[in-house]
């Protein structure tokens, strides 16, 4: 455990350093950002991925949907659902085709109590279709049985607990199907 932690201070300061030789440079701004997010430093790790998308040459730069998804996951992170949905709302037009995107949205829906509105964004994950040779780095099952667990999860906290075994139990259906260990849908 010595070792582990001395490898990130260690990869900590080579990001700090490079951004400091480079402080106009996005992607060092985005490695900087993936070190304090391995530290589960949320704020830190927020603003430097704010830098990245800040200096980044355009929305079509490989890294920078990943820029704001991460950006999305630090604000669920602090708990700032409402600054997370607007920052997935304004970026989904740029890249229509990234279900991470429409599945953090309805996350963020969920969090804040909005069934209606994170079951119409779960909905659009599914009917998505698969993400298989997707220009975006997806993760898995957010079109299929991640949305349909997500439903579930909908119901079960709106009171619906029939239609929520419903969903819970698809879910596990089409993760066994598609040969992938759901660990969520166990607890």
């Amino acid at each position: 455990q010595v070792f582990g932690k001395a490898k990130v201070e260690r990869n900590l300061e080579l990001a700090r350093a490079e951004v400091r030789a480079n402080v106009f440079d996005s992607f060092s701004w985005h490695n900087l950002a993936l070190e304090y997010l391995r530290m589960m430093r949320w704020s830190a790790a927020l603003y430097c991925y704010r830098r990245a998308f800040f200096h980044a040459d355009s929305l079509m730069t490989g890294f920078v949907p990943s820029v704001l998804k991460n950006m999305a996951g630090c604000l669920f992170n602090l708990r700032r659902f409402d600054d997370a949905l607007i920052l997935l709302r304004e970026a989904q037009p740029a890249y229509p085709d990234f279900v991470d995107m429409v599945f953090f949205e309805g996350t963020a829906e969920l969090e804040l109590g909005n069934w209606e509105a994170a079951l119409a964004a779960f909905q659009r994950c599914l009917r998505s279709g698969s993400t298989t040779g997707s220009v975006f780095m997806c993760d898995e099952g957010m079109e299929s049985y991640r949305a349909l667990h997500a439903m579930g999860e909908c119901y079960q906290r709106s009171g619906s607990l029939d239609q929520a075994t419903d969903y819970y139990e698809q879910a596990v259906g089409v993760a066994l199907e598609q040969g992938r260990f759901f660990e969520q849908a166990i607890y």
